[in-house]
């Protein structure tokens, strides 16, 4: 039987790119031995599922940086990311915004971290990134950096989040943002709940109320309120944060500080 020289040769070419292609479908810990494993590993626009259980945050976070790709991260059960009181959890951070791509995340809950670290959040810090939370819980995560904020959630300059149905719950900042602290950035909150989360200044009562800190901020809708900061000469666009459909609290006053 004779072969054709040109299919043989596609054939070697085709056959290495299809065995190494990445996969569309990574489950923790089945195929994947943890969250950064997966991480690394999922393709764009992949789904990384993660099994019930409680993980623990390695030193300094799992970290997304410069992946070039959107993928999901979903719960297969109860997932708690865990980081004992002395670990932050999360750093999603490009170099550019185009280095990175959307990545939601599903069901997840983010407990217990702790920055120790200035500039960071105690749960997630995006830098230069867009990510979408659904249905997650963030709760008792703390910053302690005397400069910046966001006890949960730490939103910088250039970044998307949003927040569906998500509930924040007894989170704190040393500085400011209790639970989240938004720098020329935009951040959307649909639904959801913020309860008891706070800011400890040193030598202050504890602030109950100080929930969102957003630096430069338009609100766009009714519940928002805006800070009362003003925009310096040369400063940055501002970031935007909106507010929609019902935001439970059980402590009255403005979500926005």
């Amino acid at each position: 039987m004779r072969f054709a020289p040109g299919l043989a040769v596609a054939a070697l070419l085709i056959l290495p790119s299809a065995a190494f292609a990445a996969p569309q479908l990574v489950r923790v810990p089945q195929d994947a031995k943890d969250f950064q494993t997966a991480i690394n590993t999922v393709a764009d626009g992949g789904v990384i599922e993660i099994a019930a259980n409680t993980y623990a945050a390695p030193p300094r976070g799992f970290a997304i940086a410069n992946e070039r790709k959107g993928f999901t991260v979903r719960a297969a059960g109860t997932v708690v990311f865990d980081g004992g009181g002395a670990n932050l959890l999360l750093r999603y951070e490009n170099g550019l915004r185009s280095r990175g791509k959307l990545v939601t995340f599903e069901g997840i809950t983010f407990r217990n971290g702790a920055s120790l670290t200035e500039g960071y959040a105690g749960g997630v810090t995006l830098s230069a990134a867009e990510a979408r939370f659904v249905g997650c819980v963030f709760e008792n995560n703390t910053a302690t950096g005397k400069s910046s904020g966001g006890g949960a959630v730490r939103v910088l300059e250039g970044s998307d989040a949003a927040f569906v149905a998500t509930v924040f719950r007894s989170n704190s900042s040393l500085n400011r943002g209790g639970a989240i602290e938004a720098v020329v950035s935009t951040v959307t909150i649909q639904g959801g709940e913020l309860t008891d989360n706070r800011v400890t200044c040193p030598g202050t009562r504890p602030r109950p109320r100080a929930a969102v800190f957003t630096f430069w901020t338009r609100p766009c809708a009714p519940r928002a309120s805006a800070s009362r900061a003003t925009r310096p000469a040369g400063s940055a666009a501002p970031s935007m944060a909106t507010a929609a459909g019902p935001i439970r609290s059980r402590r009255r006053g403005p979500w926005c500080r």
